[in-house]
């Protein structure tokens, strides 16, 4: 019985919730159950729920694709027969994996530790940063002879998109 106990505590840390069940009384539910805030006396938080979770994330692989399929094309126009639109078909399949398998728990535990920042350009801010250091070092560990140029191009598009991605759902936060 400890363990349930337990276990339902940390749910109920992850949603927002009270010993009790309901929702905390310093969270007020927003926009469908997208997000919930405070600022009460007590010291506000932020919750991200499920739909705004998955916007986030959508946005987030949107302009990712949207970004490496632009790249693959002026690659396509520039040298041609390169097979670059091949290859881009390949890594948005490798990439919808690293994004799920890795940026969408990412984010979730980013959004967690965010909890009391009630500032969400702050929010906007760590996520472009936090994942363009974790893409530019991923990318500098696993692929090592392709320079300092490439891990800071895909960071930076990694982290434009991460950073767009959370701020798609700022309108979900109640002001």
């Amino acid at each position: 019985m400890g363990e349930h106990a337990g276990g339902d505590s940390v749910r109920q840390w992850i949603l927002g919730r009270t010993s009790a069940g309901t929702s905390d009384p310093t969270t007020q539910p927003c926009c469908g159950g997208g997000m919930e805030t405070s600022r009460s006396s007590k010291g506000g938080r932020v919750v991200i729920g499920p739909r705004a979770f998955l916007k986030g994330w959508l946005v987030t692989f949107g302009i990712w694709s949207v970004s490496t399929l632009l790249v693959s094309t002026a690659s396509e126009i520039i040298g041609q027969n390169s097979g670059a639109l091949v290859v881009w078909g390949i890594a948005l399949w490798v990439s919808l994996l690293v994004a799920i398998l890795v940026g969408a728990p990412l984010a979730l535990v980013l959004s967690l530790l965010l909890r009391q920042v009630l500032n969400q350009w702050g929010h906007v801010t760590a996520f472009a940063i936090v994942s363009a250091g974790l893409a530019a070092a991923t990318t500098a560990l696993v692929l090592p002879g392709t320079g300092p140029a490439f891990p800071a191009i895909l960071a930076a598009v990694v982290g434009i998109a991460a950073g767009l991605g959370r701020a798609s759902i700022l309108r979900n936060v109640n002001p």
